[in-house]
């Protein structure tokens, strides 16, 4: 009995998709790329690009974040609502000083975490901490 072997398909219009025969950090340097393009220019382009490379780390990063559970009380956000956030503050590191694209993307998520622990609390005790 011999092992055949599976052969592996790349999705030909996923940026970052690295090939058989390309090394993986390849994918690392275009979302590095594309992330100092978006910081340079601010373009909605340079930010659709951006943010396509880093798309399954949204989807991921959300879907991670919502998995603690929820009081009755509160409003859980979506997924969608989460990524959008994440987004968010992706935009704001580009708008600010100069960080490399994993340092906004650990800065996202940091402010994705406090909004969250923010929205998860009841609203007494939210008129507490403001008060």
């Amino acid at each position: 009995m011999s092992i055949v072997p599976i052969p592996t398909f790349v999705y030909p219009g996923r940026p970052g998709a690295a090939s058989a025969t390309s090394p993986k950090s390849r994918s690392k340097g275009s979302a590095a790329s594309a992330w100092a393009a978006w910081e340079a220019d601010e373009s909605a382009s340079c930010r659709s690009e951006f943010l396509r490379y880093v798309s399954s780390w949204t989807e991921g990063t959300a879907a991670q974040l919502l998995r603690q559970p929820w009081p009755a009380s509160a409003v859980r956000p979506s997924a969608m609502q989460v990524q959008e956030l994440l987004c968010q503050y992706l935009e704001a590191a580009a708008r600010g000083e100069h960080v490399t694209y994993l340092d906004a993307l650990e800065q996202a998520r940091r402010g994705v975490i406090e909004e969250l622990r923010s929205a998860r609390r009841p609203a007494a005790e939210t008129d507490l901490a403001l008060a």
